[in-house]
């Protein structure tokens, strides 16, 4: 999914989005946007069974980012 991903914004000329594949419970979010120089927008569609500790660790990482959309199940989305 994630080939599929890059080709198709190749294919847009999206040159200001970088996807990424990595494990999101330790990426360095704060590491990245120094590299940037600004906050990140954070896109995801958020697994049920780490919906939690990944909620918590991007209000944790907050002056990292600006914007996150994410897409939570809706049994996560009712519990919180």
């Amino acid at each position: 999914m994630f080939t599929a991903l890059e080709g198709i914004l190749a294919e847009a000329g999206a040159a200001n989005v970088t996807p990424l594949l990595a494990d999101a419970l330790v990426f360095d979010l704060a590491a990245l946007a120094a590299e940037h120089g600004r906050p990140l927008v954070v896109a995801g569609n958020l697994p049920y069974n780490i919906s939690s500790p990944l909620l918590f660790r991007l209000l944790e990482n907050r002056t990292s980012w600006r914007q996150a959309t994410l897409l939570l199940q809706r049994e996560a989305a009712e519990r919180a």
